[in-house]
């Protein structure tokens, strides 16, 4: 009964919005059952989500006041909604044993989104520090290639005498300038 009055079913076509980022939040958390929806923010996609028992909208339980995503079905989508998830958390009438069973697997799921979160801030700290040693090693390779240039002109401008034959090269080696002898 308790979980009867707190929940609904919700169905969302392909390309419908199921929560749209900066709206404020109702409190409204959405467990899929079927399907697979696209979380973005501000327009950029972050994640797909096809798992039975994936939540959207948790964020607002934990003190958010507007949506942080968007969240969009891909395929048709199925959900149990809990209207008012706040309300069972809020430990008023409902019993016990349900806020437990909940509060665990809310808190899974969020120790499951944190450890994606944190996976992915250490692969974007890893890009970072890459980016940062090629920029280093080109600044290197440019140093590098810019001495060799400023060698191979200063021997290009020599002129040699062997013999009194004078040869003038160039910049590819090949000899540019010789006099008859």
């Amino acid at each position: 009964d308790e979980i009867a009055r707190l929940c609904r079913f919700a169905e969302f076509a392909a390309g419908e919005t199921v929560v749209r980022e900066e709206e404020p939040s109702d409190g409204r958390v959405y467990i899929l059952v079927s399907g697979r929806v696209s979380i973005s923010v501000n327009d950029r996609f972050i994640l797909s989500l096809n798992r039975r028992g994936d939540l959207v909208g948790e964020m607002g339980l934990i003190g958010e006041e507007r949506r942080s995503a968007t969240v969009r079905a891909d395929t048709p989508a199925r959900f149990v909604v809990l209207a008012s998830a706040a309300e069972l958390l809020d430990g008023s009438d409902h019993s016990y044993r349900l806020r437990y069973y909940f509060t665990r697997m809310l808190t899974a799921i969020l120790a499951d989104k944190l450890r994606i979160t944190s996976e992915r801030a250490k692969l974007y700290e890893d890009a970072i520090l890459d980016h940062r040693r090629a920029e280093a090693h080109t600044a290197d390779l440019e140093e590098r290639i810019s001495h060799n240039l400023r060698q191979i002109r200063l021997y290009s401008h020599l002129v040699e005498s062997v013999h009194d034959a004078i040869l003038i090269g160039g910049l590819e080696g090949m000899v540019e300038h010789a006099n008859p002898a």
